[in-house]
């Protein structure tokens, strides 16, 4: 039993891998396109303000993200949990496009303008 329990550890092991971190992100030479209010303010609405205003769905009140401010002290977090390649949120069912991810991940190592 304890070699079957370690044979899937080591398999999992394996298969997850620690987050993209905001510090390992790079803005595009000559920067971005993508400003707060025309890309972040929709996309945070539409993806994220649905838990992280309001009612909560259980998101801690710390949380919110419905001003620059408030993304701006959680940019690392949001960063590791929902911009390029990191998917764990929003935890559905409507995800945001890999296009989404990919621009948001862009803003947020932009410096967020």
């Amino acid at each position: 039993m304890r070699l079957a329990l370690a044979a899937v550890a080591a398999l999992l092991a394996g298969c997850l891998e620690a987050p993209m971190t905001l510090d390992e992100a790079t803005c595009p030479p000559g920067g971005t396109a993508l400003r707060y209010d025309t890309f972040a303010q929709p996309y945070f609405a539409q993806y994220c303000d649905g838990c992280h205003t309001g009612a909560r769905s259980g998101a801690p009140a710390a949380y919110r993200f419905d001003s620059r401010d408030g993304i701006r002290t959680h940019a690392a977090r949001i960063f590791a949990r929902a911009a390029g390649p990191n998917v764990s949120m929003p935890p559905g069912p409507v995800d945001p496009p890999e296009e989404g991810r990919a621009q948001l991940a862009e803003w947020l190592a932009c410096g967020m303008p």
